[in-house]
């Protein structure tokens, strides 16, 4: 019997849901494609706004033909990115895993980023791919992978350095001749990184409309972390945050 996997990805401003069957994609949409084509259902809320996901998901599930309880995965991206994104989406995944009693799996957001790179790329084994996220204070989230060839084929990638926050100077700084870089922080360090690259012209940069995180990438993500028996824990996964959110440090700082 297929699998059939559903991958929510919320870090970003643009919210985007996915139904799988073996890894190969039934139905998939994004808020903005979603609220063009369906305004009535949201009321034209914001793309990145908590009302638009679950309409969204209803909408992939209707239009896939399926029914709810026959969805046998739940993915969904648990940061680093948008505070409030990030939240509304594990909160959801971890709902409908209970509610539907299925299998549900954390995808960091780096990490598909960086996968989505190397497949679209076809980068060899052994590169490094460095990726990051505005995380909004003049900073960034990072991380870095390393490529490598699975068994029987393909690719995937293993950690290099784990995901922290780093000054964009900081981050350019470290840069080395061969990597790739991408994610969508790539924006705000964009003039830094332009001077570093007349001292590294062999770093490669991907183009801006490829950086965002994948939702079909996620979906892969997940089915491949499903069958590896890495699955998390509907009551326990929680968000990567790395700080309190902007609102919470001013609670904190009136204590």
């Amino acid at each position: 019997m297929s699998l059939l996997s559903l991958a929510i990805e919320t870090s970003g401003r643009n919210h985007a849901v996915a139904l799988s069957a073996d890894g190969k994609i039934v139905e998939t949409t994004d808020a903005k494609s979603f609220l063009t084509s369906y305004p009535q259902e949201t009321g034209m809320q914001a793309p990145g706004s908590s009302s638009v996901l679950l309409p969204m998901i209803r909408s992939v599930i209707g239009a896939a033909d399926v029914k709810p309880s026959q969805i046998g995965l739940i993915s969904v991206t648990n940061g680093p990115g948008m505070f409030t994104g990030v939240r509304v989406g594990v909160v959801t995944a971890k709902t409908l895993a209970y509610a539907l009693d299925s299998p549900l799996v954390a995808v960091d957001t780096l990490q598909a980023c960086a996968v989505a790179s190397i497949l679209r790329h076809r980068l060899d084994s052994g590169r490094i791919v460095k990726t990051t996220i505005n995380a909004q204070r003049g900073q960034l989230f990072a991380a870095s992978f390393r490529v490598e060839t699975a068994e029987g084929g393909g690719a995937y990638c293993v950690p290099v350095t784990e995901a922290h926050i780093v000054d964009p100077a900081q981050w350019v700084s470290d840069l080395e001749p061969q990597d790739f870089l991408t994610g969508p922080g790539l924006k705000m360090a964009a003039e830094l990184l332009n001077t570093a690259l007349e001292q590294f012209p062999s770093v490669e940069v991907e183009e801006e409309a490829c950086r965002g995180c994948d939702v079909a990438t996620v979906a892969a993500i997940g089915e491949r972390k499903f069958h590896a028996g890495e699955l998390a824990s509907a009551w326990e996964l929680k968000p990567i945050y790395f700080r309190p959110s902007a609102a919470e440090e001013v609670r904190l700082g009136e204590k």
